[in-house]
């Protein structure tokens, strides 16, 4: 099987190709960003017909999701191929994950991970998973969404439930909005973005459950308008 992932959701990003269970992967430089160098990193993988591509649909930067996702689905089109769309937030909360060594500390996996994006204007964009089997995401317990940021760095808005301290904050959005100290298990910085082999990972696995979708009905899940819709809205 050849799986192509592709993750624009930030302003640089990555890709990945995994075949026969071998992935090679490129990170895009963040000084030139997914607008210039997507294209020609995909062309490098050598990709020769996927079974599926796996693309983050949002939320997070509105130039990356709209570049990534049309490249999916133009590429998608040409191949005759079916997109698997992914979230964001769930990329990042699976990339977290392997922040947290399973095996030799689990005591230390969390069971309640909840990721965060900046999404700029005073807001964030957060969402809650719980943690399965000590080893990966089980039910979105607080669906993604877009909030405000100081609600969110109170620690008020993690949802109420039996998980004592166990409770992982994590994502690029902390750089921006660190949570008050008390309420959060966090795994190391270099775990907080998304790539494209996380992408590969959550695509996978939704992939086995829903088939993937047809380019066409592929949509963004920006889960706010930009603000130039905004402003276009307040004066009209």
């Amino acid at each position: 099987m050849e799986i192509l992932a592709i993750e624009c959701s930030g302003t640089s990003g990555s890709v990945a190709l995994s075949k026969d269970s071998k992935s090679s992967i490129i990170a895009l430089r963040p000084d030139t960003g997914s607008l210039q160098e997507l294209a020609q990193a995909i062309e490098q993988l050598n990709p020769e017909r996927p079974d599926f591509i796996c693309v983050t649909a949002g939320p997070g930067s509105f130039t990356g999701i709209r570049v990534g996702l049309t490249t999916a689905k133009m590429l998608a089109l040409a191949w005759q191929r079916p997109v698997v769309p992914v979230n964001t937030l769930e990329v990042v909360a699976h990339r977290s994950l392997q922040g947290f060594d399973c095996i030799n500390e689990p005591s230390q996996v969390p069971t309640l991970i909840m990721p965060v994006i900046n999404a700029y204007r005073g807001q964030v964009f957060t969402a809650a998973w719980k943690v399965v089997d000590e080893i990966g995401l089980g039910e979105c317990v607080f669906t993604p969404q877009v909030c405000d940021a100081k609600l969110w760095q109170s620690g008020d808005l993690i949802p109420k439930g039996d998980w004592g301290s166990r409770i992982a904050v994590s994502g690029p959005g902390l750089r921006t909005y660190p949570m008050s100290a008390g309420h959060t298990i966090t795994p190391a910085n270099a775990f907080w973005d998304p790539r494209a082999e996380d992408v590969l990972e959550v695509g996978i696995k939704q992939w086995k459950v829903s088939g993937g979708e047809t380019a066409a009905n592929v949509q963004a899940n920006y889960l706010r308008a930009s603000a130039a819709e905004e402003k276009l809205k307040s004066t009209t």
